[in-house]
């Protein structure tokens, strides 16, 4: 996790575990916290999202060979990359966001 998160850094992107560290953004930025608020959001068989979720995939699956992993991760993200439907058909298929709101004042 943190060579991802490091690898979002350096290539000045926010990458999709932002959400947690925004209220610390906005704050180091100037803006006072006032309030904040995370939503989870589950969807199974995401077949509205579908779409979407297939290009986070093939994001993900772009980016793979640049961590350390394990042989066997390495595979999975190879033919993950090849046949994401196979992944997505899966009726148990569960995608997660994870939504933060964070009410500032200046």
């Amino acid at each position: 996790m943190a060579a991802r998160l490091q690898g979002f850094r350096d290539r000045g992107v926010l990458g999709t575990d932002c959400g947690s560290t925004l209220p610390a953004r906005l704050r180091q930025a100037g803006p006072e916290v006032v309030s904040r608020k995370g939503w989870l959001v589950v969807r199974w068989a995401p077949r509205f999202t579908r779409d979407y979720v297939r290009d986070l995939l093939a994001c993900f699956a772009s980016v793979a060979p640049g961590y350390a992993l394990p042989d066997a991760d390495r595979a999975y993200w190879r033919e993950l990359k090849q046949r994401p439907d196979r992944l997505l058909d899966d009726p148990d298929f569960c995608y997660r966001e994870f939504f933060v709101m964070a009410v500032c004042r200046t």
